[in-house]
């Protein structure tokens, strides 16, 4: 059972999550007001540069604490439900599984569906192909078997939605399926997902803090003794110093480091992957981490054997962002060996669509 509050965050940003805080900086104009519509004039420069107030601010550089209305429907289910992977526990129009106020019910993949909040962190592409490419990644590694995961370890699992996916997936070798987390909305939601797609005997989210996993000291959140053979994680991307964080709280803890970073995440991997060759974990972060990513695999004793680079669309300079794939080094192998790059064009990865085969 969740406890009944977050976790204590981590950074100077503290101050974030007080009500008398000052509003935000608007992430839109950043803090100016305005928006240029025409640059200066270069054959002039006495001719000053065109703008408009900003339309996010309205002028006042700073965004108002303020929910938002939603007119979105409460349930989003497929048009045609696609016959993939096991059925569904409930159906997402069943009343009994309606979503509650600032909620709402969503397909995931196949015919299971994920609880998220109206005003609030949701499951994104990143977390599609973090999915993706753990399952696409395992079944090379597995050929010409078919992929296994038994035991599947999620780490800062937000909504659970890698969590879902990778269930799904696996949903014929999964024994058990351990998800952490930090914000208890979020951990009251994944439980409700969890029992929504009939995964209450192989799966549980479990209330707290990554940190102390990295430490060493998982405090009842694993089951002693347990290691798994996949673990996988979607850290924030943005240091607590940079940017203006969002209006909603619950976002910002999503995006920024306020309960530390990629290190974290590759510290409690390490400690609670199995031995052996092919146990993984796969890890998304924003392009521009890459070299950081590398060096905290290395200080936490672990390979990148693989990167994903995801393109949104072709002729883009650099990618959207990176998945992982992290191993235990093999002592045979030679150091300093590199590791494969692959390149993944995401055209049209929506909420509600199955992942691809």
């Amino acid at each position: 059972m969740a406890d009944a509050t977050d976790t204590a965050l981590v950074s100077s940003t503290n101050h974030y999550l007080d009500t008398e805080r000052t509003p935000p900086t608007c992430w839109k104009c950043s803090g100016t007001g305005s928006l240029p519509t025409k640059p200066a004039s270069p054959r002039d420069p006495s001719e000053p540069a065109q703008r408009k107030q900003c339309p996010v601010c309205k002028g006042f550089k700073h965004i108002a604490a303020q929910p938002r209305v939603s007119s979105k429907p409460a349930v989003r289910p497929f048009k045609k439900p696609p016959p993939v992977g096991p059925p569904a526990c409930f159906a997402l129009t069943d009343p009994e599984v309606a979503p509650g106020p600032g909620e709402f019910l969503s397909s995931l993949c196949g015919s299971w569906g994920i609880y998220q909040i109206v005003d609030g962190h949701r499951y994104t592409t990143d977390d599609v192909c973090t999915a993706m490419v753990a399952y696409r990644h395992l079944a090379r590694l597995h050929a010409p078997h078919p992929p296994t995961v038994e035991k599947h370890l999620d780490i800062g699992t937000g909504l659970s939605s890698v969590l879902l996916m990778t269930a799904h997936r696996f949903h014929t070798t999964l024994k058990q399926s351990v998800g952490v987390e930090a914000q208890t909305i979020h951990v009251r939601l994944a439980q409700r997902s969890i029992a929504l797609n009939g995964l209450a005997a192989t799966a549980s989210i479990r209330h707290g803090d990554l940190r102390d996993l990295a430490r060493g000291d998982p405090g009842g959140l694993i089951p002693e003794g347990a290691v798994f053979d996949l673990v996988t994680g979607t850290p924030p991307y943005f240091p607590a110093a940079e940017g203006a964080l969002p209006t909603v709280a619950g976002r910002g803890q999503c995006a920024f480091e306020l309960r530390g970073g990629c290190e974290v995440y590759f510290d409690a991997a390490a400690r609670f992957m199995a031995p052996g060759p092919r146990s993984r974990f796969v890890v998304c972060q924003t392009s521009r981490e890459i070299r950081r990513m590398e060096r905290a695999a290395k200080a936490s004793g672990l390979r990148i054997m693989e990167r994903w680079d995801v393109y949104g669309r072709e002729g883009k300079a650099g990618p959207l962002f990176c998945v992982f794939c992290a191993a235990r080094p093999d002592p045979d192998e030679a150091v300093g060996q590199g590791y494969d790059v692959r390149t993944l064009f995401v055209l049209l990865v929506e909420s509600g669509r199955p992942l691809p085969e």
